[in-house]
């Protein structure tokens, strides 16, 4: 039997750690995963994408690293935990632009290497949630 899809809510998006992050001004809105998102991501990572599902959330509610997809206009990257891969990190790719309806929509989702993340880090690509004073970036 084939799984039905469904949009997925996976709670507000932490406006006030990705401004600071960011230097942005996000209004409070609401995170979805769209069907034919979810579709991108399984056609593009399928042996990931299992893994990867179940952590989607986490990733948006308390990410361990934030950052301006600078490859990608108007979207950024939120970095979370990912349990049962080693060497790896979820990166969550989320459209900044507010729907009507008042919802951040996600991309695409998929793991990243540590090395990676540690490289953009260095390159200030990313900045780490721990050290955003919570006055001011």
């Amino acid at each position: 039997m084939k799984k039905t899809l469904i949009p997925l809510e996976l709670g507000p998006l932490p406006i006030e750690k990705i401004n600071r992050a960011l230097s942005l001004e996000l209004k409070p809105g609401n995170v979805i995963l769209p069907i034919a998102n979810q579709q991108h991501a399984m056609k593009r990572h399928p042996k990931e994408y299992p893994y990867c599902f179940p952590y989607v959330g986490a990733a948006i509610q308390n990410p361990m690293y934030i950052g301006d997809d600078h490859r990608n206009h108007g979207k950024i990257e939120l970095i979370g935990g990912l349990p049962g891969i080693k060497n790896r990190m979820l990166l969550v790719a989320i459209n900044i632009e507010i729907t009507d309806e008042g919802v951040y929509k996600v991309s695409s989702f998929y793991p990243v290497s540590r090395n990676k993340i540690d490289n953009r880090v260095r390159k200030k690509f990313l900045v780490n949630t721990y050290t955003i004073n919570k006055k001011g970036p």
